[in-house]
């Protein structure tokens, strides 16, 4: 259940830290960061910068939809 509200919370944000998820979630840092490395595990995110609670976790598919059709042409 609490990879699912922060996988919710990365749908709508795709950089999140432990302590942004604890806010929105209504849970405890631990709690968010539990969360957020059950998701690492799942390949769902990765962590990017950062230590601990102020650790970033990026939402991998998301990004890679974003930047689809960004790619540099090369002449």
């Amino acid at each position: 259940m609490r990879a699912r509200a922060a996988h919710t919370l990365l749908r709508h944000k795709a950089i999140l830290s432990a302590m942004d998820a604890a806010k929105k979630m209504g849970k405890t840092i631990q709690t968010a960061r539990a969360a957020l490395i059950d998701l690492k595990g799942l390949g769902i995110v990765h962590d990017i910068a950062g230590d601990g609670k102020e650790r970033l976790y990026v939402y991998s598919q998301l990004i890679e939809i974003l930047e689809k059709g960004t790619e540099v042409i090369g002449y």
